[in-house]
């Protein structure tokens, strides 16, 4: 009867300890709900990270597409300014040919003028050698009365150029704008000139 107490003393020892472990597995298996929690939120963390790192070389991607057409906007405007740099010197060509041409024009004005070849004004300075008329028909002597009788005679119009029958305009009052003269056509008595009026050659 003696060892009845002692192996209940036992038992209950053997309780207690079973009791601790079962306390101790307790903690441990909420330590491994805390690890396996702390897994998870890392391997969340990581599947961010790759997500990020995908984002970075994304990033990357159009920095060097950005990085393209800069270098590309850059050569345009290299591309520009030459371009720009060509059309001034074509200007600035264009002007020189506009200022030669002007000049030409105005020396072959005063060459048209000094060989008689246009007529100024009225044409009563027209000093030139046509002798037709703008239909074609021969002009008459000045110095002749047939087949049209006339009053231009060289003696009584020294300064009008009255030689031969070249085309001119002695009287103003009477003949108007523009050299003409008497034709040899009796049906016909006078007609303009077809002599172009300077500055229009």
């Amino acid at each position: 009867m003696r060892q009845l107490p002692t192996a209940v003393d036992n038992l209950k020892r053997n309780q207690d300890d079973t009791s601790t472990t079962v306390d101790a597995l307790k903690r441990d298996q909420d330590d491994i709900r805390q690890l396996s929690s702390t897994v998870d939120a890392l391997k969340r963390d990581q599947d961010d990270i790759r997500q990020l790192s995908t984002t970075v070389d994304a990033l990357k991607r159009n920095q060097d597409g950005i990085s393209a057409t800069v270098n590309a906007l850059k050569r345009d405007q290299d591309d520009m300014r030459q371009l720009s740099t060509a059309v001034d010197a074509l200007k600035r060509d264009l002007d020189k040919e506009r200022n030669g041409r002007t000049a030409l024009e105005q020396r072959l004005h005063e060459m048209s003028k000094m060989l008689h070849l246009c007529q100024e004004g009225d044409g009563s300075s027209y000093r030139g050698t046509v002798f037709v008329t703008k239909t074609g028909k021969t002009c008459q002597r000045w110095s002749m009365l047939i087949p049209h009788l006339h009053g231009f005679q060289a003696t009584m119009y020294p300064s009008a150029g009255l030689k031969r029958n070249y085309c001119r305009n002695p009287d103003v009052s009477t003949g108007g704008s523009g050299v003409w003269c008497y034709t040899t056509d009796r049906k016909t008595r006078w007609e303009r000139c077809d002599v172009p009026v300077c500055g229009t050659l």
